[in-house]
């Protein structure tokens, strides 16, 4: 038996890593009945020979879109440019990440698009309000060690937010 925990899910298919290796499993029927299904970011005991999940451990919290559990971090990734996502959007995604007692962090993107005093503006705001933010521009790759520092070694979760137009605003597309 060896432990470690699912990376990935497809079609009752999971991959799970022991820290060393990644392992592709399937679960026993048991898990359709039991407690919980298994499910990304899971910690399990597998049967490495047979590669059948054998037990799920108690989870720590879960995020239901996107389905994963037992996460360390969450980062609410927004862009600061082209389009705007507004503060009341972003404090949406503050909340869930709150409600399973994860602090996120904000991820604000496109910064090299951006009048920098607005993004500062921003992140000074949410900062105030004890929130980590990380700037990033994927043009410059301005703030990507910073985000992979911070990501390194624990259970990440990455909420885009993304402003879907509402009717008013389709009608004027």
């Amino acid at each position: 038996m060896k432990e470690g925990f699912i990376i990935k899910e497809n079609a009752g298919i999971y991959d799970v890593f022991d820290g060393e290796n990644i392992y592709t499993t399937r679960a026993r029927g048991k898990f359709r009945i039991g407690k919980y299904s298994p499910t990304v970011g899971d910690n399990v005991t597998f049967d490495e020979s047979n590669l059948y999940l054998l037990d799920i451990k108690d989870r720590v919290n879960q995020l239901i879109r996107p389905n994963i559990v037992n996460v360390e971090n969450v980062y609410v990734v927004a862009s600061a440019e082209n389009p705007i996502i507004p503060i009341s959007l972003i404090n949406r995604y503050i909340v869930i990440s709150e409600i399973i007692h994860v602090k996120p962090k904000i991820i604000l993107t496109k910064i090299d698009l951006t009048n920098i005093e607005n993004a500062l503006k921003t992140k000074k705001i949410l900062n105030d309000l004890g929130y980590e933010v990380l700037m990033y521009s994927s043009k410059t790759l301005e703030g990507l060690e910073e985000i992979k520092q911070a990501s390194e070694k624990v259970k990440n979760a990455f909420e885009s937010v993304d402003e879907t137009p509402n009717e008013q605003q389709q009608e004027q597309i």
